[in-house]
């Protein structure tokens, strides 16, 4: 099992949730977030406010998945929320982390079967 956390722009939300639906995700967690971004090429120790850096807007999503459905996973929500070439870098990420435990309250399921 694996959780799944993606950052993504929030103009991006409905079509990585369409994403999902198309794999058969069933169950995602998404939280309002914010990004601190700092401009580009500063490097090295700055005295305070010799920067002003931007707080973005953005998506968390959280999605536990079995071990079988992550590589489509981190497809479906890549494929729709990367920018094509020749376009600035968009802000987002995407992480898997190990998931040891897993309970659904509502099936009474505990691990793969939980999710």
């Amino acid at each position: 099992m694996k959780l799944v956390v993606a950052v993504i722009h929030p103009v991006r939300l409905r079509a990585v949730k369409e994403a999902l639906e198309r794999v058969e995700v069933q169950r995602i967690t998404i939280c309002d977030s914010q990004e601190w971004v700092r401009p580009t090429g500063m490097s090295g120790a700055r005295p305070f406010g010799a920067f002003q850096a931007t707080i973005k807007r953005m998506i968390t999503l959280e999605i536990a998945v079995n071990d079988d459905f992550l590589e489509r996973t981190i497809s479906a929500i890549a494929r729709v929320s990367t920018v094509s070439r020749g376009q600035p870098a968009d802000s987002g990420a995407i992480y898997v982390m190990p998931l040891e435990c897993a309970w659904s309250f509502f099936t009474v399921k505990t691990g793969a079967g939980a999710i």
